[in-house]
């Protein structure tokens, strides 16, 4: 889990149900200054895409509906739509695409955790 994540102060993300989420996974909230949404490029340009292609398509009937509907925009964003920030790979080939350069440092980390970890008890 990470520190902190970083965020703007629009209406889909600040609530304190959201942090109360974090604050039970030991991450921070750490908001960008009001009016400053240069201080978060990709938060803004994702936050845009997702009020522009999912949130401000419709009317959601019922929490179990908007559930469903975001799990499958989260699905297309991620598997099936190239962004022009990764070279026009989907997020899944351009992380498959880098993963052993990228597991590698990652499964040192989670070793030397999990040793820890075990020492501790």
């Amino acid at each position: 889990m990470p520190e902190h994540i970083r965020y703007d102060n629009g209406p889909e993300l600040s609530g304190h149900e959201l942090e109360r989420w974090l604050h039970r996974r030991d991450v921070a909230p750490l908001y960008i200054p009001r009016a400053s949404p240069w201080e978060n490029g990709y938060g803004e340009s994702f936050i845009g895409k997702f009020r522009d292609q999912h949130l401000d398509r419709g009317l959601f009937t019922s929490l179990l509906e908007s559930q469903a509907v975001t799990k499958d925009w989260h699905i297309g964003y991620n598997q099936h739509r190239p962004h022009g920030a990764l070279g026009y790979l989907t997020p899944v080939e351009f992380a498959t695409a880098r993963a052993p350069a990228v597991l590698a440092p990652l499964e040192t980390i989670r070793h030397a955790r999990d040793k820890q970890t075990t020492d501790l008890m």
